[in-house]
Order: structure tokens, then sequence, then C-alpha cells
């Protein structure tokens, strides 16, 4: 479970009941997703434009976050 999306959660009010927890893995997921797509917008952005590599270490940014639990 990813301990910075509690902390978060808790930051915004979310009570931490069994329900919500039961939810979190389908939250994170979602959050995965949503990731995924502000990074493709990044690779988008260096098609077409064809300045190939000005918006690609945004994006490998973007993604390396998920890979540090972040």
């Amino acid at each position: 479970m990813n301990h910075k999306l509690i902390h978060m959660l808790g930051e915004a009010g979310f009570e931490f009941t069994p329900d919500v927890m039961h939810k979190l893995p389908e939250f994170e997921k979602l959050i995965r997703l949503e990731r995924e797509a502000c990074a493709k917008v990044c690779d988008d952005i260096d098609e077409e434009f064809a300045e190939r590599g000005r918006a690609t270490w945004c994006a490998a940014a973007i993604r390396a976050r998920g890979q540090h639990g972040d």
C-alpha cells in the first residue's frame, strides 16, 4: 500500500473505514492511469512539434514518480 497516498488522504480529511481501505487499490490504479495520461501529453508535444526530446524529460519524470511510490 502506498503510504504517501494514505498520508495525503488523511490530510484531505478522509476517515479510514474498512470500506475506504478496501477501495484504495482501485484508487491507486486510477492515479497510475492519470499519471500515464499526463506523461503521454508530454510525449505528444514532442511528436506534434517535431522537437524530439524537449518534453521527453518531463514525461520520464512523471513516469518515475510512479516508480518510487510518489
